[in-house]
Protein backbone atom coordinates (compact mmCIF):
# COMPACT_ATOMS: atom_id res chain seq x y z
CA UNK A 1 0.00 0.00 0.00
CA UNK A 2 1.30 3.48 -0.88
CA UNK A 3 0.42 6.34 1.46
CA UNK A 4 1.04 10.00 0.65
CA UNK A 5 1.26 10.82 4.36
CA UNK A 6 4.39 8.74 4.93
CA UNK A 7 6.98 10.85 3.04
CA UNK A 8 10.70 10.09 3.44
CA UNK A 9 13.21 12.97 3.15
CA UNK A 10 16.54 11.96 1.51
CA UNK A 11 19.51 13.78 0.07
CA UNK A 12 19.43 15.09 -3.50
CA UNK A 13 22.14 12.70 -4.60
CA UNK A 14 20.31 9.58 -3.44
CA UNK A 15 16.65 10.58 -3.84
CA UNK A 16 16.54 9.96 -7.61
CA UNK A 17 17.41 6.28 -7.26
CA UNK A 18 15.00 5.75 -4.40
CA UNK A 19 12.20 7.52 -6.28
CA UNK A 20 12.82 5.24 -9.23
CA UNK A 21 12.65 2.19 -7.00
CA UNK A 22 9.47 3.49 -5.35
CA UNK A 23 7.89 4.12 -8.77
CA UNK A 24 8.85 0.59 -9.79
CA UNK A 25 7.40 -0.86 -6.59
CA UNK A 26 4.23 1.22 -6.99
CA UNK A 27 3.77 0.03 -10.57
CA UNK A 28 4.24 -3.58 -9.49
CA UNK A 29 1.68 -3.16 -6.69
CA UNK A 30 -0.88 -1.56 -9.00
CA UNK A 31 -0.33 -4.30 -11.54
CA UNK A 32 -0.89 -6.99 -8.92
CA UNK A 33 -4.08 -5.31 -7.68
CA UNK A 34 -5.45 -4.95 -11.21
CA UNK A 35 -4.67 -8.59 -11.95
CA UNK A 36 -6.41 -9.65 -8.73
CA UNK A 37 -9.53 -7.60 -9.50
CA UNK A 38 -9.69 -8.89 -13.06
CA UNK A 39 -9.33 -12.43 -11.80
CA UNK A 40 -12.10 -11.99 -9.27
CA UNK A 41 -14.43 -10.49 -11.86
CA UNK A 42 -13.70 -13.31 -14.26
CA UNK A 43 -14.46 -15.98 -11.66
CA UNK A 44 -17.44 -14.25 -10.07
CA UNK A 45 -20.94 -15.48 -10.96
CA UNK A 46 -23.25 -13.20 -12.94
CA UNK A 47 -25.22 -10.48 -11.19
CA UNK A 48 -28.37 -12.58 -11.23
CA UNK A 49 -26.67 -15.16 -9.00
CA UNK A 50 -27.65 -13.25 -5.88
CA UNK A 51 -30.82 -15.19 -5.17
CA UNK A 52 -31.64 -15.71 -1.50
CA UNK A 53 -33.56 -18.89 -2.27
CA UNK A 54 -37.29 -19.48 -2.05
CA UNK A 55 -40.01 -19.22 0.57
CA UNK A 56 -43.01 -21.52 0.69
CA UNK A 57 -46.04 -19.32 0.10
CA UNK A 58 -48.35 -21.52 2.16
CA UNK A 59 -50.72 -22.02 -0.76
CA UNK A 60 -51.81 -25.52 -1.74
CA UNK A 61 -53.98 -26.20 -4.76
CA UNK A 62 -55.59 -29.32 -6.14
CA UNK A 63 -56.39 -32.22 -3.82
CA UNK A 64 -54.89 -34.92 -6.01
CA UNK A 65 -51.35 -36.25 -6.40
CA UNK A 66 -50.41 -34.50 -9.63
CA UNK A 67 -47.49 -35.89 -11.60
CA UNK A 68 -46.54 -32.54 -13.13
CA UNK A 69 -47.56 -28.90 -13.36
CA UNK A 70 -46.88 -26.21 -15.98
CA UNK A 71 -47.30 -22.43 -15.84
CA UNK A 72 -48.89 -21.02 -18.97
CA UNK A 73 -48.05 -17.65 -20.57
CA UNK A 74 -51.47 -16.32 -19.52
CA UNK A 75 -50.74 -16.92 -15.82
CA UNK A 76 -52.88 -20.04 -15.46
CA UNK A 77 -51.62 -23.52 -14.56
CA UNK A 78 -52.03 -26.96 -16.08
CA UNK A 79 -51.57 -30.17 -14.09
CA UNK A 80 -51.79 -33.86 -14.98
CA UNK A 81 -52.46 -37.13 -13.18
CA UNK A 82 -53.56 -40.49 -14.57
CA UNK A 83 -55.57 -39.68 -17.67
CA UNK A 84 -56.72 -36.25 -16.43
CA UNK A 85 -55.62 -32.77 -17.45
CA UNK A 86 -56.68 -29.95 -15.12
CA UNK A 87 -56.65 -26.25 -15.93
CA UNK A 88 -56.21 -24.05 -12.84
CA UNK A 89 -56.66 -20.32 -12.37
CA UNK A 90 -53.87 -18.19 -10.92
CA UNK A 91 -55.57 -18.40 -7.51
CA UNK A 92 -55.82 -22.19 -7.72
CA UNK A 93 -59.47 -22.45 -8.72
CA UNK A 94 -60.35 -25.22 -11.16
CA UNK A 95 -61.20 -23.84 -14.61
CA UNK A 96 -61.68 -27.15 -16.40
CA UNK A 97 -60.90 -30.85 -16.19
CA UNK A 98 -60.37 -33.02 -19.26
CA UNK A 99 -60.14 -36.80 -19.58
CA UNK A 100 -57.46 -37.53 -22.16
CA UNK A 101 -58.43 -40.19 -24.68
CA UNK A 102 -55.74 -42.83 -25.09
CA UNK A 103 -53.62 -41.53 -22.20
CA UNK A 104 -53.32 -43.94 -19.28
CA UNK A 105 -50.45 -42.57 -17.19
CA UNK A 106 -49.74 -38.89 -17.78
CA UNK A 107 -46.35 -37.90 -16.34
CA UNK A 108 -45.38 -34.57 -17.85
CA UNK A 109 -47.02 -31.37 -19.06
CA UNK A 110 -45.69 -28.27 -20.78
CA UNK A 111 -47.27 -25.23 -22.39
CA UNK A 112 -45.89 -23.67 -25.55
CA UNK A 113 -45.69 -19.92 -26.25
CA UNK A 114 -48.89 -20.15 -28.30
CA UNK A 115 -50.80 -21.88 -25.49
CA UNK A 116 -50.56 -25.40 -26.90
CA UNK A 117 -50.54 -27.96 -24.08
CA UNK A 118 -48.26 -31.01 -24.35
CA UNK A 119 -48.90 -34.08 -22.17
CA UNK A 120 -46.65 -37.16 -21.99
CA UNK A 121 -47.93 -40.69 -21.46
CA UNK A 122 -45.47 -43.08 -19.81
CA UNK A 123 -47.41 -46.12 -21.04
CA UNK A 124 -45.51 -47.94 -23.80
CA UNK A 125 -47.25 -48.82 -27.03
CA UNK A 126 -49.30 -45.64 -27.18
CA UNK A 127 -48.59 -42.07 -28.35
CA UNK A 128 -45.81 -40.70 -26.13
CA UNK A 129 -47.05 -37.11 -26.30
CA UNK A 130 -50.41 -35.57 -27.05
CA UNK A 131 -50.60 -31.91 -28.11
CA UNK A 132 -53.88 -30.13 -27.32
CA UNK A 133 -55.35 -26.70 -27.79
CA UNK A 134 -56.26 -24.73 -24.63
CA UNK A 135 -59.85 -25.90 -25.18
CA UNK A 136 -58.76 -29.55 -25.03
CA UNK A 137 -58.92 -30.42 -28.73
CA UNK A 138 -56.19 -32.81 -29.88
CA UNK A 139 -53.77 -31.31 -32.42
CA UNK A 140 -50.84 -33.73 -32.82
CA UNK A 141 -49.38 -36.88 -31.30
CA UNK A 142 -45.71 -37.81 -30.92
CA UNK A 143 -44.30 -41.31 -30.46
CA UNK A 144 -40.82 -42.13 -29.17
CA UNK A 145 -38.59 -44.01 -31.60
CA UNK A 146 -38.76 -47.18 -29.51
CA UNK A 147 -42.19 -46.51 -27.98
CA UNK A 148 -40.35 -46.09 -24.68
CA UNK A 149 -41.29 -44.39 -21.41
CA UNK A 150 -41.94 -40.69 -21.96
CA UNK A 151 -41.65 -38.45 -18.90
CA UNK A 152 -40.64 -34.82 -19.46
CA UNK A 153 -41.61 -32.55 -22.34
CA UNK A 154 -40.59 -29.06 -23.42
CA UNK A 155 -40.74 -26.75 -26.43
CA UNK A 156 -37.71 -25.05 -27.95
CA UNK A 157 -37.39 -21.53 -29.39
CA UNK A 158 -37.14 -23.27 -32.79
CA UNK A 159 -40.65 -24.70 -32.35
CA UNK A 160 -39.29 -28.21 -31.86
CA UNK A 161 -40.67 -30.46 -29.12
CA UNK A 162 -38.31 -32.36 -26.81
CA UNK A 163 -39.31 -35.49 -24.87
CA UNK A 164 -37.26 -37.44 -22.32
CA UNK A 165 -37.12 -41.17 -23.08
CA UNK A 166 -36.50 -42.61 -19.62
CA UNK A 167 -36.26 -46.21 -20.75
CA UNK A 168 -33.67 -45.51 -23.47
CA UNK A 169 -31.77 -42.80 -21.55
CA UNK A 170 -32.01 -40.08 -24.16
CA UNK A 171 -33.95 -37.00 -25.22
CA UNK A 172 -35.85 -37.20 -28.49
CA UNK A 173 -36.54 -34.19 -30.69
CA UNK A 174 -39.65 -33.77 -32.85
CA UNK A 175 -40.85 -31.15 -35.27
CA UNK A 176 -43.82 -29.02 -34.24
CA UNK A 177 -46.03 -31.21 -36.40
CA UNK A 178 -44.92 -34.45 -34.72
CA UNK A 179 -42.19 -35.76 -37.05
CA UNK A 180 -39.30 -37.48 -35.26
CA UNK A 181 -36.03 -35.66 -36.04
CA UNK A 182 -33.16 -36.89 -33.85
CA UNK A 183 -32.11 -37.97 -30.36
CA UNK A 184 -29.71 -36.50 -27.82
CA UNK A 185 -27.61 -38.37 -25.25
CA UNK A 186 -26.94 -42.04 -24.53
CA UNK A 187 -26.96 -44.46 -21.58
CA UNK A 188 -24.30 -44.18 -18.90
CA UNK A 189 -22.72 -41.98 -16.25
CA UNK A 190 -20.04 -40.30 -18.35
CA UNK A 191 -20.03 -36.90 -20.04
CA UNK A 192 -23.04 -36.48 -22.30
CA UNK A 193 -24.67 -39.64 -20.97
CA UNK A 194 -27.94 -40.07 -19.08
CA UNK A 195 -29.51 -42.45 -16.58
CA UNK A 196 -33.32 -42.20 -16.53
CA UNK A 197 -33.71 -38.58 -17.72
CA UNK A 198 -36.78 -37.19 -16.01
CA UNK A 199 -37.34 -33.66 -17.32
CA UNK A 200 -36.04 -31.22 -19.93
CA UNK A 201 -36.07 -27.50 -20.67
CA UNK A 202 -34.50 -25.42 -23.46
CA UNK A 203 -32.88 -22.02 -23.02
CA UNK A 204 -33.23 -19.06 -25.37
CA UNK A 205 -29.81 -19.82 -26.86
CA UNK A 206 -30.72 -23.44 -27.63
CA UNK A 207 -29.00 -24.99 -24.63
CA UNK A 208 -30.84 -28.13 -23.51
CA UNK A 209 -30.93 -28.82 -19.75
CA UNK A 210 -31.87 -32.36 -18.71
CA UNK A 211 -32.58 -33.56 -15.17
CA UNK A 212 -30.42 -36.69 -15.17
CA UNK A 213 -32.16 -38.28 -12.19
CA UNK A 214 -30.18 -41.51 -12.08
CA UNK A 215 -26.88 -39.63 -11.97
CA UNK A 216 -28.24 -36.86 -9.70
CA UNK A 217 -27.06 -34.07 -11.97
CA UNK A 218 -28.10 -31.68 -14.73
CA UNK A 219 -26.71 -32.39 -18.19
CA UNK A 220 -26.39 -29.70 -20.86
CA UNK A 221 -26.49 -30.25 -24.63
CA UNK A 222 -26.54 -28.22 -27.82
CA UNK A 223 -30.01 -28.49 -29.35
CA UNK A 224 -28.93 -28.44 -32.99
CA UNK A 225 -25.96 -30.80 -32.78
CA UNK A 226 -26.61 -32.79 -29.61
CA UNK A 227 -23.07 -32.00 -28.46
CA UNK A 228 -22.33 -32.39 -24.76
CA UNK A 229 -21.89 -28.99 -23.05
CA UNK A 230 -21.05 -30.38 -19.61
CA UNK A 231 -23.08 -30.97 -16.50
CA UNK A 232 -23.34 -29.85 -12.89
CA UNK A 233 -24.68 -31.08 -9.59
CA UNK A 234 -23.75 -34.58 -8.50
CA UNK A 235 -25.20 -36.77 -5.74
CA UNK A 236 -25.36 -35.38 -2.21
CA UNK A 237 -27.23 -33.15 0.20
CA UNK A 238 -24.81 -30.22 0.33
CA UNK A 239 -25.22 -26.90 -1.50
CA UNK A 240 -24.60 -27.47 -5.20
CA UNK A 241 -25.43 -31.18 -5.00
CA UNK A 242 -28.65 -32.95 -5.99
CA UNK A 243 -30.67 -35.86 -4.64
CA UNK A 244 -32.56 -37.43 -7.57
CA UNK A 245 -33.55 -34.35 -9.61
CA UNK A 246 -37.14 -34.74 -10.78
CA UNK A 247 -37.73 -31.52 -12.65
CA UNK A 248 -35.83 -28.62 -14.18
CA UNK A 249 -36.96 -25.19 -15.38
CA UNK A 250 -35.57 -21.73 -16.05
CA UNK A 251 -36.14 -18.59 -13.97
CA UNK A 252 -37.03 -15.30 -15.67
CA UNK A 253 -33.35 -14.31 -15.27
CA UNK A 254 -32.20 -17.41 -17.13
CA UNK A 255 -30.97 -19.34 -14.11
CA UNK A 256 -31.60 -23.08 -13.82
CA UNK A 257 -33.95 -24.25 -11.06
CA UNK A 258 -33.93 -27.92 -10.05
CA UNK A 259 -36.58 -29.72 -7.97
CA UNK A 260 -35.23 -32.85 -6.31
CA UNK A 261 -36.20 -35.18 -3.50
CA UNK A 262 -35.33 -32.63 -0.82
CA UNK A 263 -34.76 -29.15 -2.19
CA UNK A 264 -35.11 -26.45 -4.80
CA UNK A 265 -31.60 -25.72 -6.05
CA UNK A 266 -30.72 -22.79 -8.27
CA UNK A 267 -27.71 -22.52 -10.58
CA UNK A 268 -26.57 -20.13 -13.27
CA UNK A 269 -26.89 -21.35 -16.85
CA UNK A 270 -23.17 -22.14 -16.72
CA UNK A 271 -23.68 -24.35 -13.66
CA UNK A 272 -22.45 -22.08 -10.85
CA UNK A 273 -24.34 -22.70 -7.59
CA UNK A 274 -26.70 -19.92 -6.49
CA UNK A 275 -28.96 -21.17 -3.68
CA UNK A 276 -30.54 -24.22 -2.07
CA UNK A 277 -33.94 -24.26 -0.35
CA UNK A 278 -35.25 -27.28 1.55
CA UNK A 279 -38.83 -27.56 0.27
CA UNK A 280 -40.21 -29.77 3.07
CA UNK A 281 -42.80 -31.39 0.80
CA UNK A 282 -44.16 -34.90 1.17
CA UNK A 283 -43.77 -36.36 -2.30
CA UNK A 284 -45.98 -38.93 -3.96
CA UNK A 285 -43.49 -40.64 -6.29
CA UNK A 286 -40.25 -40.30 -8.23
CA UNK A 287 -42.01 -38.44 -11.03
CA UNK A 288 -42.79 -35.10 -9.37
CA UNK A 289 -43.02 -31.92 -11.40
CA UNK A 290 -42.20 -28.24 -11.09
CA UNK A 291 -42.66 -25.07 -13.14
CA UNK A 292 -41.60 -21.41 -12.90
CA UNK A 293 -43.93 -18.66 -14.07
CA UNK A 294 -43.06 -15.31 -15.65
CA UNK A 295 -42.91 -13.60 -12.23
CA UNK A 296 -40.43 -16.14 -10.84
CA UNK A 297 -42.98 -17.95 -8.67
CA UNK A 298 -42.42 -21.72 -8.46
CA UNK A 299 -45.12 -24.41 -8.49
CA UNK A 300 -44.20 -27.91 -7.34
CA UNK A 301 -46.32 -31.06 -7.14
CA UNK A 302 -46.46 -33.11 -3.99
CA UNK A 303 -48.62 -35.76 -2.37
CA UNK A 304 -52.19 -34.45 -2.79
CA UNK A 305 -51.49 -30.94 -3.99
CA UNK A 306 -49.51 -28.28 -5.81
CA UNK A 307 -47.48 -25.92 -3.62
CA UNK A 308 -46.31 -22.43 -4.47
CA UNK A 309 -42.92 -20.93 -3.61
CA UNK A 310 -41.81 -17.35 -4.17
CA UNK A 311 -38.29 -15.90 -4.32
CA UNK A 312 -37.00 -14.85 -0.92
CA UNK A 313 -36.01 -11.20 -0.58
CA UNK A 314 -32.44 -10.83 0.63
CA UNK A 315 -32.20 -8.61 3.71
CA UNK A 316 -35.97 -8.31 4.07
CA UNK A 317 -37.02 -11.57 5.57
CA UNK A 318 -37.56 -11.15 9.31
CA UNK A 319 -40.63 -10.36 11.38
CA UNK A 320 -41.55 -9.84 15.04
CA UNK A 321 -44.23 -11.90 16.75
CA UNK A 322 -45.85 -11.06 20.07
CA UNK A 323 -49.01 -12.06 21.98
CA UNK A 324 -52.07 -9.83 21.58
CA UNK A 325 -51.97 -8.89 25.24
CA UNK A 326 -48.40 -7.69 24.79
CA UNK A 327 -45.11 -8.43 26.54
CA UNK A 328 -44.14 -7.54 30.06
CA UNK A 329 -41.07 -5.65 31.24
CA UNK A 330 -38.77 -7.76 33.41
CA UNK A 331 -35.54 -6.38 34.87
CA UNK A 332 -35.62 -3.40 32.52
CA UNK A 333 -35.85 -5.72 29.53
CA UNK A 334 -38.45 -7.21 27.22
CA UNK A 335 -38.15 -10.45 25.30
CA UNK A 336 -39.39 -10.40 21.72
CA UNK A 337 -39.65 -13.25 19.20
CA UNK A 338 -38.00 -12.66 15.84
CA UNK A 339 -39.05 -15.06 13.07
CA UNK A 340 -36.94 -15.63 9.96
CA UNK A 341 -39.27 -15.85 6.97
CA UNK A 342 -36.46 -16.39 4.49
CA UNK A 343 -34.83 -19.45 2.96
CA UNK A 344 -31.50 -18.08 4.21
CA UNK A 345 -30.50 -17.07 7.79
CA UNK A 346 -31.73 -13.65 8.98
CA UNK A 347 -29.57 -11.17 10.83
CA UNK A 348 -29.81 -7.51 11.66
CA UNK A 349 -30.66 -5.06 14.44
CA UNK A 350 -33.98 -4.68 16.25
CA UNK A 351 -35.10 -1.22 17.34
CA UNK A 352 -38.07 -0.07 19.42
CA UNK A 353 -39.69 3.37 19.35
CA UNK A 354 -42.68 5.33 20.67
CA UNK A 355 -43.85 8.27 18.54
CA UNK A 356 -40.59 8.13 16.60
CA UNK A 357 -38.32 8.23 19.66
CA UNK A 358 -36.12 5.24 20.52
CA UNK A 359 -36.91 3.73 23.92
CA UNK A 360 -34.49 0.81 23.87
CA UNK A 361 -30.94 0.03 22.92
CA UNK A 362 -30.58 -1.51 19.44
CA UNK A 363 -30.52 -5.32 19.80
CA UNK A 364 -28.71 -7.51 17.27
CA UNK A 365 -30.33 -10.77 16.19
CA UNK A 366 -29.36 -13.82 14.15
CA UNK A 367 -32.03 -16.39 13.32
CA UNK A 368 -31.68 -19.62 11.31
CA UNK A 369 -33.59 -19.85 8.04
CA UNK A 370 -37.26 -20.53 8.74
CA UNK A 371 -36.65 -20.44 12.51
CA UNK A 372 -37.47 -18.27 15.50
CA UNK A 373 -35.36 -16.76 18.27
CA UNK A 374 -35.97 -14.81 21.47
CA UNK A 375 -34.22 -11.44 21.53
CA UNK A 376 -33.61 -9.54 24.78
CA UNK A 377 -34.17 -5.82 24.37
CA UNK A 378 -32.88 -3.48 27.08
CA UNK A 379 -34.95 -0.35 27.69
CA UNK A 380 -33.18 2.99 28.11
CA UNK A 381 -33.81 5.22 31.14
CA UNK A 382 -36.05 7.46 29.05
CA UNK A 383 -37.73 4.37 27.66
CA UNK A 384 -38.50 3.10 31.16
CA UNK A 385 -40.05 6.46 32.07
CA UNK A 386 -42.28 6.28 29.00
CA UNK A 387 -43.36 2.70 29.78
CA UNK A 388 -44.12 3.49 33.46
CA UNK A 389 -46.58 6.23 32.54
CA UNK A 390 -49.16 3.77 31.22
CA UNK A 391 -50.24 0.25 32.00
CA UNK A 392 -49.87 -0.61 28.31
CA UNK A 393 -47.68 1.30 25.86
CA UNK A 394 -47.93 0.83 22.11
CA UNK A 395 -44.49 0.65 20.52
CA UNK A 396 -43.16 0.23 16.99
CA UNK A 397 -40.59 -2.53 16.61
CA UNK A 398 -38.45 -2.60 13.47
CA UNK A 399 -36.30 -5.39 12.08
CA UNK A 400 -34.73 -5.81 8.67
CA UNK A 401 -37.69 -6.16 6.38
CA UNK A 402 -40.55 -5.60 8.81
CA UNK A 403 -42.28 -3.16 11.17
CA UNK A 404 -44.59 -4.48 13.90
CA UNK A 405 -46.70 -2.75 16.53
CA UNK A 406 -46.11 -4.35 19.92
CA UNK A 407 -47.82 -3.66 23.25
CA UNK A 408 -45.51 -3.33 26.27
CA UNK A 409 -46.96 -3.90 29.75
CA UNK A 410 -45.18 -2.33 32.69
Amino acid sequence: MVSQSSTVVVSATRSGGRRARRRSAFAATVGAVVALVVGLLASAPPADAGSAGYVRAGTTWDAVSDADVAAAPDGTLWSVYGSTLDHLAANGGLLSSTTLDGVAAAKGVAVGPDGTVYVTDSTTGSPSVVALSPSGAQIHTYTLSDEGVALGVATAPTGEVLVTNASADRVEVFSASGTWLRSIGSSGAGPGQLDRPDDVVVGADGTVFVSDSGNSRIQRFNLATGADLGGFGGPGLNPGQLDTPYAVDLTPEGNVLVFDRRALSEFTAAGAFVSRTEHGLTLASDDQGMSVDASGAVYATRSFGVDKFVPAIAGAAAGVKSPKKGVKVAKKKVRLTVACLSATPCSGTLTMAVKGKQIAKPAPYAVPAGGKAKVKVKLTKKGLKVIRKKAVTKTVVTVTGGVTKVKIRR
